[in-house]
């Protein structure tokens, strides 16, 4: 997939992405916060290393702060592990 959102970042050069890391709480903030940016900051740099120039890729880890699912069931926490692309402005 990473290849592809590489492939259309060369394709569009005015693109810019937000790599943003999530995880699912796992009882420590700064934890929490340090596993979601060292994941968004390996997929930023694997975009870098498919061609993306670096001044269009940004990576910020959010941590648990913004979960997309109830954290009471396995289902759940799998869902609130993710990265999000977001196109930037």
């Amino acid at each position: 997939m990473l290849k592809d959102v590489a492939a259309l970042m060369k394709e569009y050069p005015a693109l810019k992405l937000e790599v943003q890391g999530h995880v699912s709480p796992s009882g420590n903030a700064g934890t929490d916060h340090a596993v979601s940016t060292a994941q968004a900051r390996s997929v930023a740099q694997t975009l870098m290393h498919s061609g993306v120039s670096s001044d269009r890729v940004t990576f910020r880890g959010y941590g648990s702060d913004f979960p997309v699912a109830p954290n009471d069931s396995p289902i759940g926490r799998a869902r609130n592990q993710r990265i999000d692309l977001v196109l930037m402005q």
